[in-house]
């Protein structure tokens, strides 16, 4: 064992030694040239080690980004354009580097003016489509929406169909985010429909690929409105299509195509166990399905076998409420390989899962602490899933700090920017709570909807979504009601006693 690792070492050390002795000598050969094709040409083959074969991002899109300004100075618009797309290539493997595949996302633009390039249209569409992929990841909607127009025009030939369908996916993410659940839906049942029809100039393999993601999509309108049975309706059929294609269908799909249908068919599993409810009888089958789910993807997906184990603890928490060994067991399972969860959502569930857990222990500064690591992400992301799970959670560690009102002004606020058919005349019932809270502090009635957020609260989870809104609304709606009796009690009372010395009055006259 000593030996391997020894060896192993040396290996590593060679290998290192032998990447700085390669560049020294490219650098070296490059110094040595005048201004040139040729040296420009060193610099793009420098910047490609440093990108593939050293792991220098940051160096190498330095050098791709000179070596793109000397081919336009040498009128190689060509090169100038595959250099230029390299660093956004760069770019889609080292998000932190975004900013770079901005300005080289602007330089593609203005060198396909040139009508020389047409040729490299396809070239330049798949450069389009990592960067406004990326700018979803990171949640850049703004700038998104504005790339996406800006490269909407290039799409009137349906022989970068393969492409643009790429292009309509992320347009509808980006439009549930901007215009809510139901307009998603309408759109990507309209490109469904094409699909179905043929209209898209697509190969089979990369239909039934598009057909799984659009329908993994359309579920989520079902879900959100309570209709569980609808939801996994449609995630079966995804399911079937994604298994039959993967098995039966193997020729039809490129490695990297079969690398995403095993991702595909992990998320619809995964959606699968996350729609059955969160009750006490239910926890052995939600804790075995999830590892299930983990036993398949676990080589290729280590952030999804993570995620899956904080929703094992937060569904024992839901139910015992803190006072379950497995809860600390799956966050503790996490923790020691937290460094792997990168992607904000899944990062941003640990955080909330960790904090619930951590309100029920009692410990409110640690919970406190993780509720202001995620409010920057709460506030950017279009997951109504987990800003529900945010609010629901910082609002209860508002009422246990004995500052209810809070608490209160920030379920009215989320309500309020729900999409209006997500939860019907919601807005109008938040609008009325918060001149009601404005009035008087409802000393007498916090206790009964402090206990009604925490029945809520244990009842957190995706297939019980519709039924917290509508339960919290009939809260307020009741409160506001009694309200309103009590006013009116007053009110006649007043008149009772202005009608009684009226009438007092007239008989002294």
């Amino acid at each position: 064992m000593k030996k391997n690792i020894v060896l192993l070492t040396f290996l590593l050390c060679s290998l290192s030694l032998f990447a700085e002795s390669y560049i020294d000598s490219l650098q070296a050969v490059i110094e040595s040239l005048p201004f040139s094709y040729e040296k420009a040409d060193k610099i793009w083959d420098l910047a490609l080690y440093q990108s593939n074969e050293s792991n220098q991002p940051q160096e190498a899109i330095e050098n791709y980004s000179k070596a793109s300004e000397m081919f336009v100075e040498i009128d190689s618009l060509s090169q100038a354009f595959k250099t230029n797309g390299s660093i956004i290539n760069v770019a889609f493997n080292n998000p932190e580097y975004y900013d770079y595949s901005k300005e080289a996302f602007t330089k593609q633009l203005s060198f396909f003016e040139n009508k020389k390039l047409q040729k490299y249209k396809g070239d330049m569409l798949v450069f389009f489509l990592r960067h406004v992929t990326n700018a979803y990841l990171l949640k850049e909607m703004d700038y998104l929406k504005e790339c996406l127009l800006l490269v909407e025009p290039y799409f009137k030939d349906n022989k970068y169909d393969y492409i643009k369908i790429d292009f309509d996916y992320i347009s509808i993410l980006t439009t549930s985010f901007f215009n809510g659940e139901q307009a998603a839906l309408n759109q990507s049942m309209e490109v469904y429909d094409r699909l179905e029809s043929g209209k898209y100039n697509l190969v089979f393999g990369k239909k039934q690929s598009m057909r799984v993601k659009l329908l993994s999509l359309m579920q989520n309108y079902h879900y959100y409105r309570g209709n569980i049975e609808q939801s996994n309706h449609l995630l079966d059929q995804a399911m079937f299509i994604a298994k039959d294609t993967y098995q039966n269908h193997p020729d039809s799909l490129s490695s990297m195509d079969k690398i995403n249908f095993k991702v595909d068919i992990t998320k619809i599993m995964t959606l699968k166990v996350d729609n059955i409810p969160i009750i006490e009888e239910n926890l052995v089958d939600i804790e075995k399905d999830y590892l299930e789910v983990n036993d398949f993807s676990k080589s290729f997906d280590e952030e999804r076998e993570l995620n899956n184990f904080v929703k094992i603890a937060h569904a024992y928490d839901i139910v015992y409420s803190g006072n379950h060994e497995k809860i600390s067991y799956y966050l503790n399972l996490v923790e020691k390989d937290l460094e792997l969860l990168k992607n904000p959502v899944y990062l941003t569930n640990y955080q909330l899962t960790k904090a619930r857990y951590m309100l029920n222990k009692k410990e409110y500064d640690q919970a406190n602490s993780l509720f202001l690591k995620v409010e920057d992400f709460i506030d950017k992301t279009n997951q109504y899933w987990l800003k529900l799970n945010y609010i629901m959670e910082r609002s209860r560690y508002y009422f246990e700090m004995g500052d209810p009102k809070t608490g209160y002004q920030m379920i009215t606020t989320f309500y309020k920017t729900i999409d209006k058919d997500f939860s019907t005349d919601i807005a109008e019932k938040t609008a009325q709570l918060n001149n009601l809270l404005n009035t008087q502090r409802l000393q007498s009635d916090n206790l009964t909807l402090e206990k009604e957020l925490e029945i809520n609260s244990l009842k957190n989870s995706r297939s019980n979504l519709i039924i917290i809104i509508i339960t919290i609304s009939l809260a307020f709606a009741v409160i506001f009601l009694i309200n309103n009796i009590i006013m009116r009690n007053k009110l006649q009372k007043a008149l009772k006693k202005q009608s009684e010395e009226l009438q007092q009055e007239i008989i002294s006259n």
